[in-house]
C-alpha cells in the first residue's frame, strides 16, 4: 500500500501526541475542543484523512508543544536549524495552504503519492518556508510553487 501525505500527516501527529503523553482514546475530543471543531473532524486528522488547516494546527503545536515542522513536513527542526520557538507555525500554515490552493487550481492532488512525490513536496515547502521566512509579507509565486512540486 502506497503512503499518501495524510498518511505520513497522520502518523506523526499520532508519535508527537504519544511522547507528551495524550491518551489515543481522548485525542479526538481533544483537538476537537482545542480547535473548535467537531470530534469527527479532528479524528480525521489522526487517521490519514486530512491536515487540520491555518490555525487549527497552530493551536494543536502550541497547546501540547509538538514539534510542527516534524508534524506537517517529517523534518526535525534540529534538522532546519531552528528551534521550536523560533518557528513560524502560522507563516507555515499559510505555505502549506498556498501549496495546496496551487496545486489543486493546477489539477494536482497533492494528497495522492501517484500525483505527486512525497519527496518533492517536502522540498519544496524546505525551499518555500525559506523564501517565505525572508519575504514573509510578499504572496508565493504560483508558477515557482508548480516547478517545486513536479
Amino acid at each position: 500500500m502506497i503512503e499518501t501525505v495524510n498518511d505520513q500527516f497522520s502518523q506523526r501527529l499520532n508519535q508527537e501526541l504519544d511522547r507528551v503523553g495524550i491518551p489515543s482514546i481522548a485525542r479526538p475530543k481533544r483537538l476537537a475542543n482545542l480547535t473548535s471543531k467537531s470530534i469527527p473532524g479532528a479524528r480525521k486528522w489522526l487517521v490519514n484523512n486530512s491536515i487540520p488547516r491555518g490555525n487549527d494546527l497552530e493551536k494543536i503545536c502550541i497547546e501540547y508543544n509538538l514539534d510542527n515542522t516534524y508534524v506537517l513536513m517529517g523534518v526535525r527542526n534540529k534538522d532546519t536549524s531552528e528551534s521550536i520557538e523560533n518557528v513560524n507555525v502560522l507563516l507555515q500554515s499559510s505555505v502549506f495552504v498556498k501549496v495546496y490552493e496551487v496545486a489543486k487550481k493546477h489539477g494536482i492532488d497533492i494528497h495522492n503519492p501517484q500525483a505527486i512525490s512525497v519527496t518533492n513536496l517536502e522540498k519544496a515547502y524546505k525551499v518555500l518556508m525559506k523564501i517565505a521566512s525572508k519575504y514573509p509579507n510578499e504572496e508565493l509565486d504560483e508558477d515557482l510553487i508548480i516547478t517545486l512540486i513536479q
